[in-house]
């Protein structure tokens, strides 16, 4: 099951899909995929520092 994520300037809602790899120059660092809820044919990936200060997990209140 994947993790729902709303990006903090669009209010768009993302699935985080996987953690991966990214090369950037002759680094590799930390990353994730996610998708976004609307277009899942779309795969986007960014560090995952970035990921974490762009996105706010989506918390969905259930009533008891």
């Amino acid at each position: 099951m994947s993790i729902q994520y709303k990006n903090k300037k669009t209010g768009d809602v993302y699935l985080l899909e996987t953690a991966c790899h990214i090369k950037i120059g002759d680094n590799w660092v930390n990353g994730v995929a996610y998708f976004n809820v609307n277009k899942l044919r779309e795969m986007f990936v960014r560090t995952k520092d970035d990921f974490f200060n762009s996105f706010e997990e989506v918390i969905d209140e259930v009533e008891l």
